[in-house]
């Protein structure tokens, strides 16, 4: 009791764990209060990769021994359409936009979080959009790198410090 140090394995995971809600929190841009289906993704994910500690087998290989699907990783609050039900309205969109937090492995559904409902429903009509994710305020972007070969690092004689002769 009181004593995490004696449980360094579990703890080690349990942070590992934190992490992964941590970064996926930041990059999706999501609200604090889906943590748990963060939690919940990151598990699943830490679930089908390879651990050292099990041969670089995964826990669902050691479990069950087949390999694990990984079809449906899926980046964490990435663009989905779900297609409504037919309606009347012929030239009306055909489909809603909302945003992936999950697969629901009891439905072989996926979770949807609406954000204008702040609302989430298990969903199987769903296209995954392949819209460029917005950058966060001060995440490194890639087009940054190529300016730096372009800066000219020559020294002009103008430019040359004067030292001074004693």
């Amino acid at each position: 009791h009181d004593t995490p140090e004696h449980n360094g394995i579990a703890e080690r995971a349990h942070r590992t764990l934190l992490n992964g809600v941590r970064s996926l929190l930041v990059s999706s841009q999501l609200p604090r209060f889906l943590w748990g289906f963060m939690m919940r993704y990151v598990v699943y994910i830490w679930n089908r990769t390879p651990k050292k500690a099990n041969g670089m087998l995964s826990p669902w290989e050691k479990r069950f021994g087949t390999t694990p699907d990984i079809s449906n990783f899926h980046i964490f609050g990435s663009i989905v359409y779900v297609k409504r039900d037919p309606e009347p309205d012929k030239i009306g969109p055909q489909a809603t936009e909302g945003k992936w937090i999950g697969p629901d492995p009891e439905s072989n559904g996926h979770f949807i979080y609406w954000p204008l409902r702040r609302s989430i429903t298990v969903e199987r009509n769903v296209v995954f959009s392949n819209r460029q994710i917005q950058f966060v305020e001060g995440e490194y972007r890639e087009e940054n790198n190529e300016d730096l070969g372009k800066l000219d690092t020559s020294i002009t004689e103008s430019e040359q410090p004067v030292i001074p002769v004693p």
